[in-house]
């Protein structure tokens, strides 16, 4: 048994916290935060934040409820932000990992080369405009423009 299931269950979280942001009216809070303090925000977390947006993402819908109505709505958009753009990534990093059941019975040099191909191809981190539909309307930076060109490739699926 892969873990495809799981992929899709991660995704499924990710999607809740993005419901989260519409159901408490979070979205304009969002955009807000975004817009003042960048993409980095949500992008480059590190320390305290990222344990916070982590463990956010693990709480059961009632619980990111309760703790969200004790925060700011821009506190609150950021760490949903955070939360999402995490889940995101994992559920990416776990269809990644899926794909690599080809490994087995090669010999170590060829699969050093598959798995690098595969790697090279692969895109495990959401952009902005994933974690936020609507954000690269006007305020997007040109960062995830540049970032396509370089993952430019024929074959090979992507992970999105």
């Amino acid at each position: 048994m892969g873990l495809s299931r799981y992929g899709i269950e991660v995704g499924g979280i990710a999607n809740e916290l993005g419901e989260l942001l519409r159901d408490h009216d979070l979205e304009d809070a969002a955009f807000s935060v975004l817009t003042r303090l960048g993409e980095e925000a949500v992008l480059d977390m590190a320390g305290d934040a990222q344990e916070k947006a982590l463990k956010f993402l693990s709480r059961t819908p009632s619980q990111r409820d309760k703790a969200i109505l004790k925060m700011g709505d821009e506190d609150a958009a950021l760490l949903i932000l955070r939360a999402r753009y995490l889940g995101l990534s994992a559920s990416r990093a776990i269809f990644f990992a899926d794909g690599f059941e080809f490994v087995v019975g090669q010999g170590y040099r060829d699969a050093a080369e598959n798995c690098a191909r595969k790697a090279l191809r692969a895109r495990l981190y959401p952009l902005m405009t994933e974690v936020l539909p609507g954000w690269g309307e006007d305020n997007e930076s040109d960062l995830d423009d540049d970032m396509d060109d370089d993952n430019d490739h024929d074959e090979g699926p992507t992970y999105y």
